[in-house]
């Protein structure tokens, strides 16, 4: 049995495989972290982390979800984001050019919008992003978002998102 989802169902598949004698695979959810430490190249982490945390719209299971900063250089880290985030903008996957394509599930704007309404009620702040897009009519598509001052009582920091989606805390 393989199985690619939610810790709680990963539980569930292995309760039913248990004494079958099945081998059993699971990749669970695991909100992939990046760590931006005082001394690294700002340039080169917001580069690359923008590019994990963006790139196939979230749609890959190793994409940047939560990003932990130092504190000295998390508002300058958090500012070069934003300005990153910008480039990302919602396209024609099959045109040239577009950078940030559709979202795996035609459910995924709804789920963010709730992500990112709670974290924003929780004391997060949404300097850039944070709303669905449309591309030739069709909105499966969400803006590059950052989240600032994100926090572990918030579920973008514990659930997965599979989005365009980028939770900053110190």
């Amino acid at each position: 049995v393989a199985f690619t989802g939610s810790v709680e169902g990963g539980r569930a598949v292995s309760r039913a495989a248990a004494g079958r004698f099945i081998d059993v695979g699971l990749e669970l959810g695991g909100k992939d972290p990046a760590y931006v430490r005082a001394d690294a190249d700002l340039g080169v982490a917001v580069e690359e982390i923008a590019a994990g945390a963006f790139y196939n719209a979230g749609q890959s299971c190793c994409a940047v979800e939560r990003i932990y900063v130092a504190r000295s250089v998390y508002g300058e880290f958090v500012e070069r984001l934003c300005e990153a985030a910008s480039a990302w903008t919602p396209g024609d996957p099959l045109a040239e050019g577009s950078k940030l394509g559709p979202m795996a599930k035609a459910g995924a704007p709804a789920l963010i919008s709730r992500q990112i309404d709670e974290a924003a009620h929780k004391g997060a702040r949404i300097p850039s992003g944070g709303n669905p897009a449309s591309v030739d009519g069709r909105g499966r598509y969400f803006e590059a978002t950052v989240i600032a001052d994100a926090t572990h009582d918030m579920a973008v920091m514990r659930e997965e998102s599979f989005a365009p989606l980028a939770a900053v805390a110190a």
